[in-house]
């Protein structure tokens, strides 16, 4: 049997830019494909006015005029849309951003964490990234067990704190639901045992009626206060 085939493309494509996501980050995959279909240094201008859409090339031509993009090295291309796309952030405010995140109800730890790391690509925390990461993640959670677990542990890195937040969250959530289902079944055998009390009393019921009417029905002329004889002809002449 044939080992299986993978489809290669060999016309390269990317989709064009987005300017309500962030450049850098389009960027950094036009330059793979770049990479992917050997495109050479001179043609890379060409291919970044292509791939950059209308409304972004519109900006670009507004910001470099009265010089044509198309005669602009690529670099400086790159570099213009940099500033009008990714302006360098503010790094004390980003600091205050990253530290006034705290986790939000219904916000998972592991989604928790992803935002603040999303928020330290701005701080320019260099080595102290980790702990930073550590140390907001701890204090901005909901939780508090969690949270004094965490507390206790020594020389806690953030890879452990997520593990344990997890293991932790998984737990609780998991007691909870069996909780809840245990509380149902209790409601259920309770509604069960109510409605087979309400029927042995509704028997009962039926039954002392019945014995009632059985006992009215009874004709006890016909019967001798004495002997207890039924004999019609007993007291008849």
């Amino acid at each position: 049997m044939s080992a299986p085939t993978h489809s290669i493309h060999t016309v390269f494509s990317i989709e064009t830019y987005d300017v309500s996501k962030k450049f850098d980050r389009w960027l950094m995959r036009l330059e793979s494909a770049f990479e992917v279909f050997l495109v050479p240094n001179e043609k890379k201008a060409a291919y970044l006015l292509h791939y950059m859409g209308p409304d972004a090339y519109d900006v670009l031509c507004d910001k470099v005029s009265p010089e044509n993009p198309n005669n602009m090295e690529y670099n400086d291309l790159i570099k213009e849309m940099k500033q009008h796309y990714n302006p360098e952030p503010l790094e004390i405010a980003e600091n205050f951003r990253f530290l006034q995140r705290k986790q939000n109800e219904g916000e998972s730890v592991q989604q928790y964490l992803t935002t603040l790391q999303r928020l330290a690509t701005t701080c320019k925390f260099g080595d102290y990234l980790k702990k930073a990461l550590r140390n907001q993640f701890v204090f901005g959670l909901r939780t508090q067990n969690i949270q004094s677990r965490l507390l206790e542990m020594k020389d806690l890195t953030i890879e452990r704190a997520l593990e344990v937040a997890i293991s932790m969250e998984t737990s609780a959530r998991d007691a909870a639901q069996l909780h809840r289902s245990n509380v149902a079944s209790a409601s259920v055998n309770s509604v069960n045992c109510e409605k087979g009390n309400n029927d042995r009393f509704s028997s009962k019921r039926a039954f002392a009626k019945s014995s009632s009417n059985n006992s009215k029905n009874v004709n006890f002329k016909n019967y001798c206060y004495r002997c207890g004889s039924s004999g019609k002809g007993l007291f008849q002449k």
